[in-house]
């Protein structure tokens, strides 16, 4: 009965103890800017099941928080354990999917040409992009991110400002034809005039 009595008193003081532990804020602190991150990126979308693990212990640590710290601890450990997973998982993928978006754009500018059409706005869009390469392969993937996001803008910028420039080039070209083919109409018809009155003026003549 004592030894029982004791035992119960061990637990209930361990118990105590894990309750009054000081608050996980490093964890907790941890927690959050990982969950900022991910979220930021959409990186939950990469690795699901580990995100739901995460955001069930991260609920339970904010739960815990302040009034049982023990469990508080255990449960963000746990979170950020899921949380980084998301992060090894999500990452390297996303920025594959970043790379696919940005080369959509990047293939229209050089199809039509876009280097030597609009040369200052395509070297600046090209340089974001081989920076946001360099960065994807040194595995700094959300500066690569950002960075190929950005390019796909300058991409999609630069193609249209070259298609603009070409359409206005080949309206310009329409309208010369167009000028050509009305002097040339204009010339034969001043040579057929001239050819008929030198007709009317040799019959005059012969008569």
């Amino acid at each position: 009965m004592k030894q029982s009595v004791v035992l119960l008193t061990g637990a209930a003081m361990i118990a105590l103890m894990l309750a009054c532990a000081s608050l996980p804020e490093k964890e907790f602190s941890l927690a959050n800017e990982r969950r900022s991150l991910l979220m930021k990126y959409k990186l939950n979308t990469y690795a699901s099941n580990e995100f739901v693990l995460a955001e069930t212990n991260y609920t339970a640590g904010k739960t815990y928080y302040s009034n049982d710290n023990g469990k508080s601890k255990e449960s963000l450990d746990k979170a950020l354990t899921n949380y980084n997973i998301v992060l090894q998982k999500g990452f390297p993928l996303a920025a594959d999917d970043s790379k696919k978006q940005a080369d959509a754009p990047k293939k229209d500018a050089d199809d039509i040409k876009a280097a030597v059409a609009v040369k200052e706005e395509y070297a600046a869009a090209k340089k974001l992009y081989d920076d946001a390469i360099a960065a994807k392969t040194a595995g700094n993937y959300s500066n690569a991110i950002d960075l190929l996001q950005a390019s796909k803008v300058k991409f999609e910028a630069v193609h249209k400002k070259a298609k603009e420039k070409r359409t206005g080039a080949e309206k310009s070209i329409k309208a010369t034809d167009t000028d050509i083919k009305n002097v040339e109409k204009t010339v034969k018809e001043i040579e057929k005039l001239r050819d008929e009155e030198q007709k009317a003026m040799k019959k005059e003549n012969a008569q």
